[in-house]
């Protein structure tokens, strides 16, 4: 990278501009290749390519059973993360040529390419940049470049899981007030895995039966009118009980699984 090209990653990097909506626009493009590497691994799983590659002729002549085998898993546990990182690399380089060709103004601002990009500025102009606020602005541009990029990613993401859940508009709506509330005050517990029996406190879901979920909304919310309010609980307490003694006497499986703050 020459001075020129290093002085136009300055102009085109700063937080200054449009680096914010482009790194959300970039933030779409990859929930885009999540949908890819999501319909890649379907698309593999339905046709049961794995156990086409493991029990082919040809492929286990020339590899072996076991090295077949070995094969055909590598496939079934990589072709999604293949897809997606394939179908993102060439969004992130054709898309902007695309926009250009229809006379959109559109770029990529990617938290890695924003990084490398920035960091080979400071190599072709040397050392006295960091006295330029130019640079600086670019610095202060990639944690919110971050951001947006899994910010959007998440929440398109989240939303699709909702519809694809069932969620009615109602139980949409509290999802989105639990999880401001957990970024109000454990913005950390989006980055560190909770522990084993803190789902209570996080305020994540629990199952408590077959088929049945309950949400923790802690001890008491607040109303519009600021009142509190005590949770309804999923079930009476003597059904939930009878349910509970029912699933046990059946199957000590069936009852308890695997449950989450108990």
């Amino acid at each position: 990278m020459n001075a020129d090209a290093a002085r136009d990653v300055l102009d085109s990097q700063t937080l200054l501009g449009p680096t914010l909506l482009f790194a959300a626009f970039t933030g779409v493009l990859l929930f885009a290749s999540s949908l890819i590497a999501g319909w890649t691994e379907n698309w593999f799983v339905f046709h049961r390519l794995d156990s086409a590659i493991a029990w082919n002729p040809r492929v286990e002549a020339r590899l072996g059973t076991a090295r077949a085998q070995r094969w055909a898993h590598w496939w079934r546990r990589h072709v999604s993360g293949l897809a997606g990182s394939v179908s993102l690399g060439f969004m992130l380089g054709l898309v902007p040529t695309v926009a250009g060709f229809f006379a959109l103004p559109l770029e990529v601002r990617h938290i890695t390419l924003s990084a490398g990009q920035l960091a080979a500025a400071l190599g072709a102009l040397g050392w006295d940049v960091l006295r330029e606020p130019a640079f600086w602005w670019c610095v202060a541009a990639i944690p919110l470049i971050g951001a947006l990029n899994v910010g959007v990613s998440f929440l398109l993401a989240f939303r699709v899981a909702l519809r694809s859940r069932g969620v009615r508009v109602g139980d949409r709506s509290r999802s989105y007030a639990a999880n401001r509330l957990r970024l109000r005050e454990r913005p950390m517990s989006f980055l560190r895995p909770p522990r084993f029996g803190s789902c209570a406190a996080l305020g994540v879901l629990e199952p408590i039966g077959v088929g049945q979920r309950r949400f923790h909304r802690g001890p008491a919310s607040r109303s519009r009118s600021g009142a509190a309010v005590q949770p309804t609980p999923a079930h009476p307490p003597s059904v939930r009980a009878e349910r509970v003694e029912a699933l046990s006497s059946a199957s000590p499986v069936a009852a308890g699984g695997t449950r989450c703050g108990r």
